[in-house]
């Protein structure tokens, strides 16, 4: 029981986390004319059913394992992080019913980046975390916190690259609609030429002036 209750509480926590942090983002950082709650339970549910549960076990092992802050920081950023972030980001678009394929796709585009912010953000708070903070209780306060944050950031990072790809997919729309029997024109000043008795005055259609002497001889 005590394990069950151990799991749970890090699964209820991590929930909140993730929903919290999804309804931060859409709120303050897309800035959504409307929440869409279904998106944030459903990050709540990934929280609930495999990162809250895994990251507690996690940390729980890499505490057993060693005493020291840099063996624990390292197992943590070389073996639980990645993995962790490899399943979030297999299941956030399963979860928003894309196909395997897309899943695929939107996986093999993403994750690199996720990793590699992942690492920069991650890497100095559980480095304090385990070298800093003794109690295990406080130690799960800390990350859970720092995972809010995370989770803020990181809807701001998948929001960037959907503006990207919709402003893309305008350019391309725009470039099909364009009408392709348009003649550009350079200017709607025609051609003139003006003949004094001593100069022949040319006016071009790009507003250019040529004064040009006539021989009179």
């Amino acid at each position: 029981m005590a394990q069950i209750g151990f799991i749970l509480k890090g699964s209820l926590a991590t929930s909140m986390i993730y929903v919290g942090g999804d309804l931060t983002a859409q709120q303050f950082i897309e800035k959504r004319p409307e929440i869409d709650l279904d998106r944030s339970l459903r990050f709540g549910l990934i929280g609930f059913l495999w990162a809250g549960p895994y990251s507690r076990l996690g940390m729980a092992r890499i505490q057993k394992l060693s005493n020291q802050w840099y063996h624990r920081t390292a197992l943590d950023q070389t073996f639980m992080m990645p993995f962790n972030m490899a399943m979030v980001n297999m299941l956030k678009p399963l979860s928003d019913g894309k196909s395997w394929e897309e899943m695929k796709e939107i996986w093999l585009k993403r994750y690199p980046e996720v990793l590699t912010k992942g690492w920069a953000f991650w890497t100095p708070v559980m480095v304090f975390s385990y070298a800093a903070i003794r109690a295990e209780t406080l130690r799960f306060a800390f990350v859970t916190f720092a995972a809010y944050v995370w989770q803020v950031n990181l809807a701001l990072l998948m929001n960037k690259n959907k503006t990207e790809e919709v402003s893309e997919e305008t350019e391309d729309v725009f470039e099909e609609k364009r009408p392709q029997n348009v003649l550009k024109k350079d200017s709607l000043v025609p051609e003139r030429v003006l003949v004094t008795e001593k100069h022949k005055i040319t006016v071009s259609r790009r507003l250019s002036v040529t004064f040009q002497p006539i021989a009179l001889f």
